[in-house]
């Protein structure tokens, strides 16, 4: 699909719909489902024999994408909900694919529960703690300077 004419009337008639997502990440109702297995994601994870070997294994469910489709055009939301699975490739835990948006002018939220929000939370606090080591063991000339915003 292309992008729209920018010249084109855009339709802003809302589109609207309930919708409720459970405690372990269900979205309902759904009308597409896609499911990531390691195989799909063959050569994204550093170790490429333990990946290899996890494929030869059984080829474990990474993760399932569940969505409520909406219309293609600019302003609408994407809804779905991402159920992450535990599982390791080598050192590395599973991850998400990632993926590009063929509309730029549509809305994405990220919702978490708040077990992951704390671990989420946790996990920036020690990235944090390891960057200001990190910089506290350098020499002075090449420490960069904090402009004090979040990166995440």
């Amino acid at each position: 699909m292309t992008d729209p004419d920018p010249g084109a009337a855009v339709d802003l008639t809302p589109s609207s719909f309930a919708m409720a997502v459970d405690a372990q990440g269900f979205l309902e109702p759904w009308t597409s489902k896609i499911e990531r297995r390691l195989a799909d994601m063959a050569g994204m994870y550093a170790d490429a024999d333990a990946e290899r070997a996890a494929i030869a294994a059984g080829d474990p469910l990474v993760y399932e994408v569940f969505q409520h489709d909406m219309p293609e055009h600019p302003g609408e939301l994407v809804v779905c909900t991402t159920r992450l699975y535990p599982g390791r490739v080598g050192d590395e835990y599973f991850m998400t694919k990632g993926h590009y948006h063929r509309i730029r002018e549509r809305q994405q939220q990220y919702q978490y529960t708040p077990e992951v929000v704390a671990k989420i939370t946790a996990s920036r606090r020690r990235a944090r703690a390891r960057l200001t080591a990190v910089k506290s063991s350098r020499s002075p000339e090449h420490v960069e300077q904090d402009d004090g915003r979040d990166h995440g």
